[in-house]
């Protein structure tokens, strides 16, 4: 599975040209799925050896999420 990393200023700048303002993570998810879509070739891909790494990242935020 490929990871890549975006640049957040066009994630930012794609929503602001769809109206989209609220800052929530189930719209941000929505809102880079459809950037992703409109633009397959943005941002670079992420190395193998720093996908362990944004996984731990990911999952520690998600315990403290639930917490």
């Amino acid at each position: 599975m490929a990871t890549r990393q975006l640049p957040p200023a066009q994630i930012k700048t794609f929503a602001a040209s769809r109206g989209t303002r609220a800052k929530a993570d189930r719209i941000d998810a929505e809102i880079i799925a459809r950037f992703m879509a409109f633009r397959p070739d943005a941002g670079r891909n992420l190395p193998h050896k720093k996908r362990p790494i944004l996984r731990s990242l990911t999952s520690k935020r998600g315990r403290l999420v639930e917490t």
